[in-house]
């Protein structure tokens, strides 16, 4: 199998970090915020909150070895904005940068990520043309401080997206980038035949046991016949690339998957927004597991429905260190989620927790960690107690080993913190740390690098990133 090797580039990118910090100026507990002014592609300040650079979203956030954390996201980049034919310029947030931020939360380095035709056009055929996006979806740190990012790199041609994973040393030297291979998927009456690259980018990872990473993706069937098909991808520790398998659609599914590697490194799971039976002659939306040995041969699969009744998509699935594995689901609606716990071999659940906010309250939950205890903490965002004023702010939950509810907290200003909704389920999410305390990171339109817009009543995002001790 081939291996498509991207040219991904680095370059060291302006420090645009605000100096917010928070209350408790400690050298463990702080908050920065991080990201672009507004200018339009003449490099000029301009004043209209729909047009310009700006608009800064965080995408995935890990702790290094030393305390501090290393953040990744998407940042609107003036140059982007260059006016192109039949456009006046929009870039989407289209490159990625990955910051290092020290201990007490001084940024250390930061890389600008994009492969070198991400500077050129590509039309949508209808005379729009834009940049070729980069994005990032998920970063893994080893004992080691390296850092693994998973994304997809832009297309030129369609706007598609290339599946890539890299890995950066410590002090942010690229040690290897990968692309993804085509391989032989047999559908049923054709022939064997290489599906397509570039459907999607790799959209979930985790570590593994051995200093490696496990990716999900998508990826198209030979002539994009009956839609995508999900791929299993192993990557050891020096970018060789140990497992690749394709699945011809088990169940109908939608979207991508998370995916996690058990803690003694004998199986994979990966969880699927799927229509599963109701069990009354119909189907619902729910969460769907499917269970593989350490070849990628599927071992079981199981599925679940919402307590209440369907519309649940997984947006989180770790490994947990009694040997099992948890889920976290988002309700549609912004109405909440789902928390679950498995045994080993997802024959069971230890625990099912329906989390509800305070009705009509949005609340959306995005990111799922385990804690020192053997507990959970989950993030997300939700409407502020004096909402519509206070717009949104992020949200820190804890519940002990057995679901049980520790505290919830909000964190944010006086505008919204930890969306907006429309940047997607990533749009805030925390970690826990090696101290016992909280990473967390999310949107701020309080705390942000350039000034409000539209005379005062708008306000672009920059990305936000804080951390408390215990």
């Amino acid at each position: 199998m081939k291996n498509y090797l991207f040219a991904l580039c680095l370059a060291i990118a302006a420090l645009f970090g605000s100096g917010h910090l928070s209350q408790a100026q400690t050298p463990r507990s702080w908050a920065q915020s991080y990201g672009v002014g507004s200018y339009g592609g003449n490099f000029r300040p301009v004043d209209d909150p729909f047009y310009g650079s700006g608009t800064d979203v965080p995408r995935a956030m890990a702790e290094m070895p030393d305390g501090g954390m290393v953040v990744a996201g998407q940042i609107d980049f003036p140059k982007y904005y260059a006016p192109f034919v039949g456009n006046p310029g929009t870039s989407g947030r289209a490159n990625a940068v990955l910051v290092r931020y020290g201990a007490d939360g001084t940024v250390l380095w930061q890389h600008e990520l994009h492969q070198n035709n991400d500077r050129l056009q590509y039309s949508n055929g209808n005379g729009y043309y834009y940049a070729a996006p980069t994005r990032v979806s998920q970063i893994v740190v080893d004992a080691a401080g390296n850092i693994f990012v998973a994304g997809g790199k832009g297309n030129p041609d369609n706007g598609g997206s290339s599946p890539f994973v890299g890995k950066f040393s410590s002090n942010g030297d690229l040690l290897w980038q990968k692309g993804m291979p085509t391989a032989a998927l047999h559908v049923p009456g054709q022939p064997p035949a290489d599906f397509t690259v570039g459907v999607s980018g790799a959209s979930f990872m985790s570590a593994t046991n051995d200093g490696g990473v496990v990716v999900s993706l998508l990826q198209g069937k030979p002539n994009f016949v009956n839609g995508v098909v999900p791929v299993l991808a192993k990557f050891n520790a020096d970018g060789t690339l140990a497992l690749y398998r394709a699945y011809e659609n088990m169940v109908n599914f939608y979207g991508d998957s998370p995916v996690a590697q058990s803690r003694d490194g004998s199986r994979y799971v990966m969880a699927f927004y799927s229509s599963l039976p109701n069990g009354s002659g119909g189907s619902l939306l729910g969460t769907l597991l499917i269970l593989f040995d350490a070849s990628g041969n599927i071992l079981a699969q199981n599925g679940w429905l919402s307590p209440d009744g369907g519309g649940e998509q997984p947006v989180a699935l770790i490994s947990t260190s009694d040997g099992g594995f948890a889920s976290l689901s988002y309700i549609a609606d912004y109405d909440g989620g789902v928390l679950r716990k498995y045994n080993a071999d997802l024959s069971a659940t230890a625990f099912v927790k329906r989390i509800k906010g305070a009705s009509p309250r949005h609340l959306l939950l995005n990111s799922l960690a385990e804690t020192l205890d053997g507990g959970f903490l989950i993030s997300g965002e939700t409407a502020g107690p004096d909402s519509p004023a206070s717009g949104y702010d992020g949200l820190l939950m804890n519940v002990n080993a057995a679901g049980a509810l520790q505290f919830s907290s909000l964190i944010g200003g006086p505008r919204s913190e930890g969306g907006p909704a429309s940047n997607g389920p990533s749009s805030s999410f925390a970690i826990a740390l090696a101290n016992g305390g909280y990473g967390f990171a999310g949107t701020t339109t309080s705390y942000t690098t350039d000034g409000p817009l539209n005379g005062g009543f708008s306000f672009k995002s920059d990305w936000w990133a804080v951390r408390t001790d215990a």
